[in-house]
């Protein structure tokens, strides 16, 4: 296995309670602290040769030379004597150990009391003793135990400085100095302690999030636990080292153990005893969810396992690597905390079956003197589980199995940080985080999302990520968090360019049962509303300003119909059921809606010359009426007249005389162009106001109005009116002036004033004068054109002669101040033209007026 970071040597206790002196076979009831163990550089090496050991008994500078001689210098050097037994045989004999000299009663400046590794260094600078390969150097203490960590009760150290080198510290030998001088060496050798999984609840394995912690808080490494291997906790029985340690250090022929490789599907295996000689009778195999490699080996009676490998310890041991590759982790049966030091219950029985923490089981199927079969059951979708989770170091430890049976053949596994969700056709995909978080408030596989089609991608804008399922998308920023998109909603905000476009990102998941089944979605830029029969449509900026200040869909424009479209001018409009919303960059936004809405949208709307709107619609006005301003104009409403618009010369000729206040109320109509000399004309609700490109806009009303229709309105001898009705005249007269004259009325009635007869009537003083106002229109009578007036008449032949006459009782006619001459007409702001329909003749009173020219009075 590969080291995980370089290391310098390992160096490590044996531990052993000084009670054990007194009960050789009894397990201690109490455990010193452990000892912290660098990683080794030595793993993998084809250790060979015989190690010379320099054996030297040191004279601490706390003790007597007669403290020293009580050393068994002797039985030092017997156990590594025993200790060259056992690695031979561990070896195929390529490696011993020897004693190449004895120093004895070496006097150093250590203590005894010290820390062991202080002690070593100490003696080792004055031996000026260097570390080379095969060399050793073996140091006894007068002292019945070893201090680790100022903690006593250690019966040896050990410390490597290379695959075949290295020293140890031992105190007086006992009956257990062998056993531990065997362990010491091994660490000499670069291998660390044999540990077990420890768990408050028994389970037989854990994920390892690094640091030497588990994914199962209640779990942890029990040093010196696995009492199957001579690199646990040992006494005067030396078992086998266990398979992972034999791998580790490259110990024996190399054919020991079988390397099963990923199990793709269920494979069965035949164990012989660890203990003997068989090749092949250990298996090793890599789960194929987590790539983390076990080791299978049968413990029985045999060779080194004689005394160890009985009751509860004969069956099949499970192993790994612990989180120092240095050391093994033993997985029993049960992994409770057990009393002691020494465990009885660690190998698995027949008809048992261990479960590796990502979901791989391997069952004891048979078990008789001699041998063992197993199978390892990977799950069926562990073959495509695995290559996720490897390629995912963000998901950390698998949390238990796969779990299958989901909705249409899918399957998932937990992980520390999220899961791999699966289904044949959406594959395996990785599902973490805050993402993750919402999938799962939306139902997970069985909500309206499905299975993910794809793992989350990042390196969006602002550092947003996203993630796609079958049924939409989940996007996610660190400032706005997770939201869903989907279904028609997600599809407009695709054609808006996800988070690239005006819109940015979600803000909120969908938020239904809206007005009408409606739903909606939030984003940075604005909206997106949807309904069963409108489909979704995006609101944004000051458009969806001004419908909040509608009520949204509450309001009277309810849902909108379209999105926002271009408009002259640089302006947008949106529609909505119940009208439409315009904004320019003059204008701001604007709604439109009801009648005034619609007669807008009936006429152009922005296109027509209304223009935008400049305003909302106010309403309580004369009448319980309405009016909404534009560009161009305005339209007003009354439950009389309807909705119209009034624009141009006309609508602004209105609009200064008042509106809907003045003299002419409401419009009832629309706008009539087309007339004589391309004019315009617009009735109110009193009367109208007619328009030429010669005349300007003049108002018409009243009884001066209904005697210029009488006339031919602007067809007849009067034509166009060139000003608005004056008054002041004498005795509350009026008139208006036209192109053709004027029309006056008085007490005496409305007449039309024209041609040579109106000249002579001028001539005269107008109504000042002695003739006083008309009582008359023009009418032939006797081949002449004649005009009654209040003070005579005014005559005109054929031939252009006028002729005033003077009743014969003249009426008093008071003087006034002479009458406004009619002012030219102003050129007016030409009116859009249109088709109208010609106003009819006026009856002539009391006879037709004649048409032919006439000359002025003399």
């Amino acid at each position: 296995m590969r080291l995980s970071k370089p290391a310098a040597a390992v160096l490590t206790a044996m531990l052993l309670p000084a009670a054990s002196l007194f009960f050789a076979a009894t397990p201690a009831s109490a455990a010193p602290a452990s000892v912290i163990v660098p990683v080794s550089t030595t793993a993998g090496l084809a250790r060979s040769g015989d190690m010379k050991f320099t054996l030297v008994t040191v004279k601490t500078a706390d003790k007597s030379t007669l403290d020293v001689n009580l050393i068994d210098v002797a039985a030092a050097q017997n156990s590594i004597a025993a200790a060259s037994t056992y690695w031979k045989a561990m070896s195929n004999n390529r490696l011993s150990m020897s004693v190449s000299s004895v120093i004895k009663g070496f006097v150093s400046k250590a203590y005894s009391w010290q820390n062991y590794d202080t002690i070593l260094e100490t003696v080792t600078k004055e031996l000026n003793w260097t570390a080379g390969p095969n060399k050793g150097l073996a140091v006894f203490i007068p002292r019945s135990d070893i201090v680790v960590g100022g903690i006593g009760g250690y019966y040896g150290a050990g410390w490597s400085s290379g695959p075949t080198s290295g020293r140890i510290l031992m105190p007086f030998t006992n009956t257990v100095t062998n056993t531990v001088v065997t362990h010491e060496i091994g660490h000499t050798l670069g291998v660390d302690h044999s540990n077990s999984l420890q768990c408050s609840d028994g389970t037989p394995d854990a994920a390892e999030t690094g640091g030497g912690y588990f994914a199962d808080g209640s779990c942890s490494s029990r040093e010196y636990g696995n009492t199957l291997s001579v690199m646990g906790a040992t006494q005067t029985p030396r078992p086998a080292i266990d398979s992972y340690m034999w791998d580790y250090g490259s110990f024996g022929r190399g054919d020991e153990i079988l390397d099963a490789g990923t199990p793709t599907g269920d494979e069965s295996f035949t164990l012989k005893p660890w203990a003997g000689t068989d090749p092949q009778r250990a298996v090793k195999f890599a789960d194929p969810m987590t790539g983390v490699e076990y080791y299978l080996e049968l413990r029985q009676p045999v060779g080194f396992d004689a005394d160890k490998a009985v009751g509860g310890n004969e069956g099949v041991q499970m192993l790994r690597a612990d989180s120092n590759p240095a050391a093994s982790l033993a997985l029993n049966p049960d992994t409770e905390p057990f009393a002691g030091w020494y465990n009885s219950y660690m190998a698995w029985p027949a008809g048992r079956s261990f479960t590796t923490y990502s979901g791989t089981r391997v069952s004891v199927d048979s078990m008789s003197t001699g041998s063992a079969v197993i199978t390892i059951h990977p799950s069926p979708l562990a073959g495509i589980f695995g290559p996720v989770f490897r390629s995912h170091a963000n998901l950390g430890a698998p949390m238990g199995s796969i779990v299958t049976g989901l909705r249409n053949g899918g399957a998932y596994q937990a992980y520390q940080a999220g899961a791999i969700v699966y289904s044949p056709g959406t594959g395996a995909r990785i599902s973490v985080g805050a993402i993750r978080t919402v999938y799962g408030q939306s139902g997970y596989e069985n909500g309206p999302l499905g299975y993910p089609t794809s793992d989350e991608v990042g390196g969006q804008k602002d550092g947003g990520v996203y993630q796609t399922y079958q049924g939409g998308a989940i996007n996610w920023t660190s400032t706005l968090g997770a939201h869903i998109t989907k279904g028609a909603i997600r599809s407009a905000w695709a054609a808006q360019d996800y988070e690239r476009g005006s819109l940015g990102y979600p803000t909120s998941n969908e938020v239904g049962y809206q007005k009408d089944g409606g739903v909606y979605q939030t984003y940075q830029g604005g909206a997106i509303n949807w309904t069963s029969t409108l489909g979704a449509h995006i609101t944004k900026g000051a458009i969806r300003s001004a419908w909040a200040a509608q009520d949204y869909e509450r309001g009277s424009l309810g849902y909108p119909t379209t999105d926002e479209m271009p408009g002259p001018s640089s302006g947008v409009r949106q529609n909505y059921q119940g009208g439409a919303i315009l904004w320019s960059p003059l204008t701001g936004a604007y709604a439109v809606r009801g009648g005034i809405g619609g007669a807008y949208l009936a006429a152009g709307a922005q296109s027509s010359n209304l223009g935008y709107p400049t305003g909302n619609e106010f309403c309580g006005l004369a009448g319980s009426g309405c009016r909404q301003n534009f560009q161009g104009g305005a339209i007003l409403w009354s439950s009389t007249t309807g909705a119209h618009r009034v624009a141009g010369g006309i609508g602004g000729k209105y609009l200064a005389a008042g509106a809907e206040d003045s003299v002419l109320g409401y419009p009832t109509g629309e706008e009539v162009c087309g007339l004589k000399d391309s004019g315009c004309s617009q009735a109110f609700q009193n009367g109208a106001i007619v328009w030429s490109s010669s005349t300007g806009a003049a108002i018409s009303t009243g009884a001066i109005r209904t005697a210029w229709q009488q006339a031919g309105s602007e067809s007849g001898v009067m034509g166009y009116p060139i000003g608005d009705t004056g008054t002041g005249l004498i005795r509350g007269g009026a008139y208006q002036s036209y192109q053709g004259g004027a029309i006056v009325s008085s007490t005496s009635g409305t007449f039309i004033s024209t041609g040579a007869i109106r000249q002579a009537w001028a001539a005269q003083d107008f109504e000042r004068g002695p003739l006083g106002y008309p009582t008359s229109n023009p009418y032939l009578s006797g081949g002449q054109t004649v005009q009654t007036y209040e003070g005579g008449s005014i005559s005109m032949t054929s031939a252009g002669r006028v002729t005033v006459t003077y009743t014969a009782a003249t009426p008093s006619l008071a003087k006034a101040a002479p009458s406004p001459a009619p002012s030219p007409a102003p050129t007016p702001t030409p009116a859009p033209t249109a088709t109208a329909t010609p106003a009819p003749s006026p009856t002539a009173t009391p006879s037709a007026v004649a048409s032919a020219s006439t000359s002025p009075s003399p």
